[in-house]
Parts: C-alpha cells; sequence; structure tokens
C-alpha cells in the first residue's frame, strides 16, 4: 500500500533580513508542490526512487531529514521503507524545497502509520526536519509549505518562545514571475554581511529597519483590503523600496539585478530578491492580465536558469 503527502514550495513577500532583527516579514506559499510516496520496503533502511533531474549530493541530507521526522514521530519503530519524491520546487533555489520536502514526508509517514495527524502537527514533525538542514530556522517555511496561503510573520522577543505566526486572509490575487539566478546563497554570509552593515552605521540601519516596518504594514492592509484596484500596482511599488533596502544592505547581485531590470523592463510593477540573497530567486509581480504576465515571463526566462508564472492569493489553490 502506498501512502503519499505534499508540501508546497514558499517565497518571501516583504521583510527578510530584518526578520532576524525582530521586524515583521509576509510569506506565501507557491502552488508548486513536493510530492512523497511512501511504501514499506522488504529491506531494512531507507530507499529512494528519485527523479533523474534531483541532485545527487543532497541524498544523505535527504535520508538525514527523513531519519529526524521518523524519530519523532515513531521513535520506536525500525524503518524499512521506500520513499518516492517529485518536486516541482528548484533545491536550493531559496522558495522553501526542504521544508516543502519535510512536509511532505511527515503527512505520508502521518497516513502510512496512521497517526491522523493535523496540519499543526505535521507543520511541527517537519520542523524537526527543517532543522537537520538548516540548524536554526526561523518556522516560517514549514508553516507555509503545510498551510498553504500568506503569513505575516515576526519572531519572538524571548528566543525560547516561537514566533508570532498570523495567517492573512488574501483578498488580493497576484500575478507573480520567478526567477532563479542558477546559484543558490549562501544564507550565512548574507546574513553576516548585514550584520557587518548594521554594525558600521547603526543609525542608518534603524533608518532602514523603519522604512522596511511601514513596508510590511502597508502591504498587509493591501492584501487584505477590500478587493482594491491598482492592489499589484502597490504591492510592485513596495518590492521596489524593499529591493532598496535589500540592496543597500548589500544582498544583492549583478546576475539579481539583471532579472530584476528584465522584469521591470518588461512590464512588472516590481521586483526584489526573494530570501537570502547571493543567489537564489527574484520574483516580479505583474499586471493582472495573462499577456502582461507572459510578456514578463519570456523577459525573465531570458535572463534566469529557470524561471516560472504562478498566481496567489484570493481564489488561488492553497
Amino acid at each position: 500500500v502506498c501512502m503519499s503527502g505534499q508540501g508546497w514550495g514558499k517565497v518571501i513577500l516583504f521583510g527578510e533580513h530584518f526578520v532576524v532583527y525582530g521586524d515583521p516579514a509576509i510569506g506565501a506559499s507557491l502552488p508548486i508542490a513536493t510530492l512523497v510516496e511512501v511504501r514499506q520496503s522488504e529491506t531494512i533502511g531507507i530507499h529512494f526512487d528519485l527523479p533523474s533531474t534531483f541532485p545527487n549530493n543532497t541524498i544523505p541530507v535527504l535520508q538525514t531529514i527523513i531519519e529526524a521526522i521518523h524519530r519523532h514521530l515513531c521513535s520506536e519503530k525500525s524503518i524499512s521503507l521506500k520513499f518516492t519524491i517529485k518536486s516541482d520546487v528548484p533545491v536550493g533555489s531559496g522558495l522553501g524545497s526542504s521544508a516543502a520536502l519535510s512536509v511532505a514526508v511527515s503527512e505520508a509517514l502521518s497516513k502510512h502509520y496512521d497517526l491522523n495527524l493535523t496540519r499543526q502537527q505535521l507543520s511541527l514533525a517537519a520542523y524537526v526536519g527543517e532543522c537537520v538542514a538548516h540548524g536554526t530556522p526561523s518556522g516560517l517555511d514549514n508553516t507555509l509549505a503545510a498551510f498553504g496561503g500568506f503569513i505575516h510573520f515576526q519572531k519572538n522577543q524571548n528566543p525560547k518562545e516561537p514566533p508570532h505566526m498570523i495567517p492573512l486572509k488574501a483578498t488580493t490575487s497576484l500575478r507573480l514571475v520567478v526567477g532563479y539566478c542558477g546559484e543558490s546563497g549562501n544564507t550565512k554570509e548574507m546574513v553576516a554581511r548585514v550584520r557587518k552593515f548594521a554594525d558600521a552605521d547603526p543609525a542608518r540601519f534603524e533608518e532602514l529597519r523603519n522604512q522596511l516596518r511601514e513596508i510590511v504594514l502597508q502591504a498587509r492592509a493591501i492584501l487584505e483590503g477590500s478587493e482594491e484596484k491598482e492592489a499589484a500596482k502597490k504591492i510592485g511599488a513596495l518590492m521596489e523600496r524593499n529591493q532598496d533596502l535589500l540592496r543597500e544592505v548589500g544582498v544583492s547581485d549583478q546576475r539579481l539585478e539583471n532579472i530584476c531590470s528584465a522584469a521591470k523592463n518588461a512590464g512588472a510593477y516590481g521586483a526584489k530578491i526573494t530570501g537570502a540573497g547571493g543567489g537564489g530567486c527574484v520574483i516580479a509581480v505583474c499586471g493582472e492580465s495573462e499577456e502582461e504576465e507572459r510578456i514578463v515571463y519570456e523577459a525573465v526566462k531570458g535572463v534566469s536558469s529557470c524561471s516560472f508564472r504562478v498566481q496567489i492569493g484570493a481564489g488561488t489553490i492553497i
């Protein structure tokens, strides 16, 4: 008997990096998913059936993530399982591939062992997998991978307490084009770069933080607003302001800027890095019509190693 689980990819719309300092961020899940099927194996251990596109060097991490989640969910059981993995979430792109995988594994195991876990329990089990992959993750990726939708996220002042996460009821729908520059950024390196900027000019960094908080506040009001006109245009303008801040603290680079420029020259309302920067992805928000989105997509495709278009928000599947 084969049991399956699914986890969603994600983007950070606003607030990456500043979130480390206790400022708010807004994340959204993407309608791209990782699907995991699990079945009993004849032989002991963890066995895989992976697509040919799956990077071989990630298999040891994959094994460790599954072992950690299995231990968390059913510590007394020995493993004799075969996992089949199919994913639309590019590995190492900053789109939450490890969280999508961890949620999918947790759900498949929950069904396999008849545990009937809630979404919250699946998210918690996935967080265990995320800790293996990233050390001390924020908890945002696994929450978005498990629940879908938009989340307003803020670290707790007390590091022992979980972060504040508020699901947002999006009344607007956004067309996004995502472009991957072909190389993942080093998150630790980028966080250290921002820290260096903050230490070198604390007064300026404080100004940037104030601007960021204002951007997130406005973005939340638009996303939850009463289906106001020109929502995409306003979100795009806020993305541009957020990208200015990320550029100033030093986490953008020429490849990412090229994708942003290509998107804007093709008519996107705004474009920015999503995630750590120094590599990874750019997101661009497009006009309301499919044709406008297609033109931006074609432009981004020309300067990215991998790109796709999605719709998020009201009326979408997650």
